[in-house]
């Protein structure tokens, strides 16, 4: 009879330990990220003075992986590399090799890495070890998972740049990967966009903005050191295939010295735009900055975002920047060409509230995923970076704009943009659909009367239609937000 309730007892107290600890790791996992995504914020980030750079823009992946090694190869003294995911397949590990031929010639090398990523796919590769474990590289991962520290676990470090001799950069939205450098071998690509950035070695420019955001983040106690052992056989035998890999890559990959007169072009300014780098729920500074900014467009702004997952503040400011004289579009992925099931639900289920801030959206169809995030603004303003327009980049990652001041970098994306949309279905706020295709209007949506360039009313029948719209759909919105921000909470590349 004693065993007996001895061995009940024992069930019980496992059934109560196990029960506890679901109860931990959900509370964790859900709590903080439903209460961060309802912070209210009208804050902003305060412009830095714009700078007169060179900058180029980086469209093919090819392009991109080639770029990336012809910057670290170029490198003197100093390279950081900041990435939301490395994986140690073709393009990463061309990468790390990169990397590690850049320490072996004496260059300081700083690698920072989004702490889960690094757990699930980095941390167990002998190449990553080898890196590591060079004594000219230092490697940190952002906020590892932690179990005495779950509640930290939606806080993710998205930034993607490369900062050679602190005065030239490449940022945008790429990862580390086949999936978004060279020529993806068997995968499915992603289309993005990054922006090389080249100073002629002045502290005045906007990498310095860059470089003092990059500290603040190196320094975070949230972050761990990454150590391995180069004395491991097979670490040792990794950095020789490395090194073997970089001799062959030289060879192949056209890795000429870069010719910065004719391969950028002048920028009359550029900035660098962010928000709170600590791993914690985060004030929507950098929303409010990129909604600011996309209403002071007077005639067209299009927002081009992977996917689209709002809480009300997100919805109010794209209601903000379409109640201005601009034009505003969305170029998106359609449910079908997008690579997150997440945002494609969540689109089609809000597909309405979206509309009824006055946006016209495109949706794009093409055999990649389009993993792009810009924001054109008028004939001049470019921005460009990581942020997608959904919660977590507002509330929960760390994230990076660029603004560029360049009419000929802003009418080459135009162009590229204007292609796309010719692949997409138009939707108006009415809900109208048509074939950008077979419309012959690159889906550009028909003037406003009374709302160009020089006309602003103050009175604006259609904006009244919106928030009479708004308000009756609204009731309807709160049962379906919990769930919305739940989706926020696990989504994000």
């Amino acid at each position: 009879m004693k065993k007996l309730f001895q061995k009940k007892h024992r069930r019980l107290l496992w059934a109560g330990l196990l029960t506890g600890l679901a109860l931990y790791v959900l509370v964790s996992l859900i709590v903080p990220p439903l209460a961060g995504t309802q912070r209210k914020s009208t804050a902003r980030m305060k412009l830095p003075r714009p700078a007169a750079e060179r900058v180029c823009l980086v469209d093919s992946n090819e392009d991109a992986l080639r770029w990336r090694l012809r910057l670290i190869r170029s490198a003197q003294s100093e390279i950081i590399l900041s990435t939301f995911d490395l994986r140690a397949d073709n393009s990463g590990t061309d990468v790390i090799a990169a990397l590690l031929d850049a320490a072996e010639r004496g260059v300081q090398v700083r690698l920072i890495v989004d702490g889960i990523n690094a757990q699930l796919h980095l941390c167990g590769n002998a190449s990553f070890q080898a890196l590591a474990a060079h004594e000219n590289a230092a490697v940190r991962l952002y906020n590892p998972l932690r179990l005495t520290r779950l509640w930290t676990a939606n806080y993710r470090c998205h930034d993607k740049y490369l900062i050679v001799d602190r005065s030239t950069y490449l940022m945008g939205g790429r990862n580390t990967s086949d999936l978004f450098l060279g020529n993806g071998g068997t995968s499915r690509q992603n289309r993005d966009r990054d922006v090389v950035v080249y100073a002629d070695g002045s502290e005045e420019g906007s990498a310095a903005t860059l470089l003092g955001y990059f500290e603040g983040i190196w320094q975070l106690d949230t972050n761990r050191e990454f150590r391995a052992n180069g004395k491991k056989r097979s670490v040792q035998s990794a950095a020789a295939a490395l090194a073997a890999r970089w001799a062959a890559l030289e060879d192949t990959q056209s890795l000429s010295p870069i010719d910065w007169a004719a391969e950028t072009i002048p920028a009359a300014g550029v900035r660098v735009l962010h928000g709170d780098c600590r791993a914690r729920n985060k004030e929507p500074v950098l929303l409010n900055t990129l909604t600011a900014l996309m209403q002071s467009g007077r005639e067209s702004v299009v927002l081009q975002t992977p996917y689209i997952i709002c809480n009300r503040a997100m919805y109010d400011a794209l209601e903000t920047a379409a109640g201005g004289t601009a034009q505003v579009r969305i170029l998106t992925n359609a449910p079908q060409s997008g690579a997150n099931p997440w945002g494609c639900a969540d689109y089609l289920n809000q597909k309405k509230t979206i509309l009824q801030t006055g946006v016209w959206v495109c949706e794009w169809s093409g055999e990649d995923s389009m993993h792009t995030k810009s924001i054109l603004i008028d004939d001049r303003l470019s921005l460009i970076g990581s942020f997608n327009w959904d919660m977590r980049s507002a509330y929960l990652d760390t994230e990076l704009m660029l603004l560029v001041d360049c009419p000929a970098l802003n009418a080459a994306l135009r162009e590229q943009t204007e292609e796309m949309m010719r692949q997409s279905r138009l939707v108006s706020p009415d809900g109208t659909e048509t074939e950008g295709a077979r419309s012959g209007s690159c889906c550009k949506p028909p003037r406003r009367a009374g709302c160009g360039a020089d006309s602003a009313p103050k009175f604006c029948l259609r904006s009244r239609i919106i928030q009479a719209n708004r308000k009756k759909t609204c009731d309807n919105m709160k049962h379906k937000k919990r769930r919305r921000l739940l989706h926020a909470g696990f989504c994000g590349v």
